[in-house]
């Protein structure tokens, strides 16, 4: 079989090699009408007046996927003494990709500049599109200065962050850039078309592959992408296929969405990402981080988990770490961080990410560098009770509004196998606290929250499929004094422990809790055990935390029947401050146990 397959591609008939047709056909890269959506982020909120420019990596990666399989990563430079140097005015005949038409052909172009690290190429025919001026205005971004640092062009941007690009394919150090008229059917307007593209067929030896120009290679279109009035876009696609070259060197088998993150990230560290971006994604965030579909809003979710990980884990150093790392997708997001001795996991980066995709605010739930157009969008409940079934996508979020409120309790149920990570969101005030949903086993957990302005339940799944859960929220008295049955003299017929108040809180918190009357002590009289009306309950108040550990004795002695409010100031029993999270108190009247959950936000 694998013989068969060489055979085939020495040939040129890649195209009918079954595992390439089978791609082709299973590809999510198409929606449901053929448009193939891939590549530069866009400008979403503009309402897309114009082309939309699209990339033609992604396609190509799927097409040319059994090549390292076949023949490895190229590792060493032809047998040559020294590689021919070029010049203005030489002329090249090059191998292209037709779009339009999935088949490779050849045209002819001239060199309009030269620099230290590239060669920018010009297709004969297009001189009306891009004059000389044009060319040495992309060569000085490439080499020598961007729209983010005046010092310093795409070239050692990338490669400061990325890594260097290899130059073992044909010995020369410099980059062919191509500047065409790419062949994708473009018919105007709002339509799409391919604004650049990288194809690492041009990376093997063509006695192995066919149709391959055996150079470290870029194309980037100028019909329509427009060098006389928005060269700044094209120099955005530029950095953004220079990514594709450079992460091919170092991982070439990564996966999709990591990719394509990186790709924008070096469009924004090399200042041309057009701003504002992220509409699509923030207006559906039910869109799985680690699932790839070709869309707009895959680009603007990668790319905004990127430079979420750059900012709050490790910065750049954290990025080049994760395209040397051989894993890939989540475990090499895994792997980078152990490496670059970062004490968190994927879903701890993941957990943190949605809420600031959210919140957009301070620390470690925002993003300092940008801005972000819009919140991730939620549904809203504006009366309760509230009760859904829904679904969320795996490494995808939901979120779910509750606004103005006194009291509200929330039960949440998740359908196993598998995991949820659930927070919430509480807003009383202008500084919002953030918080875990308690979850057992069975992806079940109740709580109950009050004094709210608006509180959001946050639902995630961190797993690899599909998750199915449902939520109930109806309003709730923290204490109901009046639903007990009492006897004589206003006193308790049974011990009962009430919500904390107020819940959450950051201080300290009152809680509530009744003796019966009708307790009584068990005592031994050396004929037998009875119980004795006249000696008081034995009382044990307590708190822990999730993992079982006893954080604080609140009470422990013989109580009174009546009601009673324990306060608690968020300290252990040395005196220290506790963390924010969730805590369990625990009521114990002779052998009878009660426990409720609060929750603590520092």
């Amino acid at each position: 079989m694998i013989t068969s397959q060489i055979h085939d591609l020495k040939t040129g008939s890649y195209r009918y090699l079954p595992i390439i047709v089978a791609v082709f056909i299973l590809s999510p890269l198409f929606t449901a009408s053929g448009d193939y959506l891939a590549g530069t982020l866009v400008d979403e909120s503009s309402g897309l007046t114009g082309p939309r420019p699209i990339s033609g990596t992604p396609l190509l990666r799927q097409k040319a996927s059994e090549l390292v399989k076949l023949y490895g990563v190229p590792s060493g430079p032809p047998p040559v003494s020294k590689p021919v140097a070029y010049g203005k005015g030489d002329t090249l005949t090059f191998w292209a990709h037709d779009f339009s038409t999935d088949r490779y052909y050849q045209t002819t172009a001239i060199c309009l500049a030269v620099g230290d690290h590239s060669y920018i190429f010009l297709e004969e025919g297009q001189e009306e599109r891009v004059n000389q001026e044009a060319g040495e205005e992309l060569l000085e971004a490439f080499e020598r200065s961007t729209a983010r640092d005046a010092n310093r062009g795409i070239y050692d941007i990338i490669a400061d962050v990325f890594g260097q690009p290899s130059d073992d394919v044909d010995g020369d150090p410099r980059i062919f850039i191509m500047i065409l008229d790419i062949r994708d059917n473009f018919k105007g307007s709002r339509d799409t078309f391919y604004a650049g593209y990288f194809d690492r067929r041009n990376q093997f030896d063509p006695e192995q592959v066919p149709h391959s120009n055996h150079r470290e290679m870029l194309y980037i279109d100028c019909n329509p992408l427009d060098f006389k009035h928005k060269i700044d876009k094209v120099k955005g696609v530029l950095a953004h296929e220079f990514q594709h070259l450079v992460h091919f060197t170092r991982d070439p088998d990564e996966q999709e969405w990591i990719n394509e993150g990186c790709s924008g990230y070096a469009e924004y560290i090399t200042g041309y990402l057009s701003l504002p971006f992220g509409m699509n994604f923030l207006r559906a965030p039910d869109n799985s981080l680690t699932g790839w579909r070709g869309v707009r809003a895959d680009y603007e979710k990668t790319f905004l988990f990127i430079a979420y990980l750059a900012e709050h884990y490790g910065g750049e150093a954290m990025i080049k770490q994760l395209v040397k790392e051989q894993g890939n997708g989540i475990s090499g997001v895994e792997g980078a961080l152990a490496h670059q001795g970062e004490d968190a996991t994927f879903a701890d980066v993941f957990s943190n990410w949605v809420i600031a995709n959210y919140l957009d605010g301070e620390g470690i739930y925002g993003y300092a560098g940008l801005d972000l157009p819009r919140k991730a969008s939620a549904t809203e409940w504006k009366q309760l009770p509230a009760d859904t079934v829904d679904q969320v996508q795996p490494w995808a979020a939901d979120y779910v509004e509750f606004t103005s409120g006194s009291n509200i309790k929330i039960r949440f149920q998740g359908s196993p196998p598998g995991q949820y990570l659930v927070q919430l969101v509480s807003k009383s005030g202008s500084v919002p606290q953030v918080s875990n949903f308690p979850l057992d086993l069975t992806n079940a957990g109740d709580l109950t929250i009050s004094d709210y302005d608006t509180l959001t339940l946050v639902v995630a799944r961190t797993f690899s499929r599909v998750g199915n859960y449902s939520y109930w929220a109806e309003e709730s008295t923290s204490v109901e004094p009046a639903q007990e049955e009492v006897l004589g003299g206003d006193v308790p017929l049974a011990s009962r422990l009430f919500q904390n108040i107020p819940n959450p809180f950051n201080s300290g918190t009152i809680i509530p809790f009744s003796i019966g009357g009708m307790e009584s002590r068990v005592i031994s009289l050396g004929f037998g055990n009875v119980q004795s009306p006249y000696l008081h309950p034995r009382v044990t108040l307590e708190v822990f935390n999730l993992s079982g550990q006893r954080i604080r004795v609140l009470l422990d002695g013989d109580v009174r029947p009546g009601r009673y409010a324990v306060g608690w100031d968020g300290k252990d029993q040395a005196g220290r401050d506790v963390s924010s999270g969730v805590y369990i108190y625990r009521l114990k009247v002779n052998g009878s146990v009660r426990t409720k959950r609060m929750l603590l936000l520092r």
